[in-house]
């Protein structure tokens, strides 16, 4: 549980704008046997340098699967 609670954390963070205004994060959680899918949407994150920070790290340490996109991260942890 605390690998799923550090990588939602991390996918929101690369999803959050310093604009007060701007649209909601949706979470939407996929739970499939033996696997749960973790889909993050929310506004565009200005940074050109996201994917180069240490987001896709922490992601790749704490979830088996996951994919940075410009307004959504999707990640995937098999159970084990």
């Amino acid at each position: 549980m605390e690998d799923l609670r550090i990588a939602v954390g991390e996918a929101c963070s690369l999803l959050v704008t310093s604009d007060r205004d701007s649209a909601p994060m949706e979470l939407v959680f996929h739970i499939q046997p033996g696997r749960l899918d973790i889909d993050v949407t929310g506004p565009v994150d200005p940074r050109p340098t996201a994917e180069d920070g240490l987001s896709p790290q922490i992601l790749e340490a704490v979830v088996d699967e996951f994919d940075i996109g410009s307004n959504r991260v999707r990640l995937v942890k098999f159970r084990s």
